[in-house]
């Protein structure tokens, strides 16, 4: 908008984002000719009224467009024969039939395989993979204990914790979690350092740990499985579609752009150098 003089609207669902926009808008471009048009607006599938905003002369942008808000914006582009520039983020947010779109083969995937396809495929040093290995070996022995002690199954998220309360005791570590869980518990700190240290659990977890560098190499693979069909899909609409890293994952790990554009005209963005 301010620098090439685009008419530019932004579509977030946050009010406060967008509050946040025009503040920022004010404050380092208040004369510009070409200001930033900002709108409160959740975008859905099937949405009319954003469906309406594109069209040929439109390039339609979304960043970090998690679950089905990436597909939401995919298909109304396709709808409108508008151009577009998708980044997908939060595989793991997307509702059943949300993914294997186009008519290729289809990949039978579940929240597992999704949830790896949005990790953070970034390059880490060794001890990077070292604190995350002492964070999982916590996490590990921490839905253990939650399962034998107090017969909670299932999917249970765990929050971060400091980091410092990692290099610290099982103990420590369990307490702020089980408090976060609203789970009470009378066991004395040594007898929960005492269950992490067990030999046996010990062993089970770190095969746990080996199992998941192996599984890890998958994540990037399926991210792209998943983004090579919207493309074909796309495709499948007449357009032209491409998808091109566009910046170093140590910015953000959904560094991958898909971008479309309609067969009758117009051109796609060049790969960058």
């Amino acid at each position: 908008a301010h620098h090439y003089g685009h008419e530019v609207l932004s579509l977030d669902l946050d009010a406060e984002l967008q509050r946040i926009g025009i503040k920022w808008q004010q404050a380092k471009w208040e004369n510009s000719p070409t200001p930033v048009t900002f709108r409160p607006h959740k975008v859905e599938r099937n949405d009319a009224a954003f469906t309406a905003l594109l069209g040929h002369h439109v390039l339609s942008t979304g960043l970090h467009t998690c679950g089905g808000l990436a597909l939401a914006q995919i298909e109304a582009a396709a709808a409108a024969g508008a151009g577009l520039m998708n980044l997908g983020c939060c595989y793991h947010k997307l509702a059943d039939g949300e993914w294997n779109l186009s008519q290729g083969p289809a990949l039978p995937l579940n929240l597992y395989a999704l949830t790896l396809a949005a990790g953070a495929h970034r390059k880490v040093t060794v001890a990077d993979v070292a604190f995350r290995h002492q964070v999982k070996r916590f996490r590990y022995a921490l839905h253990m204990y939650l399962v034998d002690e107090h017969g909670i199954v299932g999917n249970v998220t765990l929050g971060n914790c400091p980091p410092a309360l990692y290099q610290a005791s099982f103990a420590a570590y369990a307490r702020e979690q089980l408090n976060r869980l609203g789970v009470a518990t009378a066991v004395s700190d040594a007898a929960l350092n005492a269950y992490s240290a067990d030999t046996a659990r010990g062993t089970l977890v770190q095969n746990m740990i080996a199992a998941g560098i192996v599984r890890d190499v998958l994540g990037r693979p399926l991210e792209l499985a998943i983004l090579l069909d919207r493309a074909r899909w796309l495709e499948e609409q007449s357009l032209r579609a491409k998808l091109v890293e566009v910046f170093d994952p140590a910015v953000s790990p959904r560094n991958i752009l898909l971008s479309a554009w309609p067969s009758s005209g117009g051109t796609l963005p060049a790969s960058p150098a």
